[in-house]
């Protein structure tokens, strides 16, 4: 199975929003 083709569920989604949010935070000045 390519899990790439397979469709996000919410859950992924939300991880991965989570994880993109975090690495930018790092780079962002506060």
């Amino acid at each position: 199975e390519d899990l790439w083709l397979s469709p996000l569920t919410m859950e992924d989604l939300v991880c991965y929003s989570f994880q993109v949010a975090r690495g930018w935070s790092s780079w962002l000045p506060e």
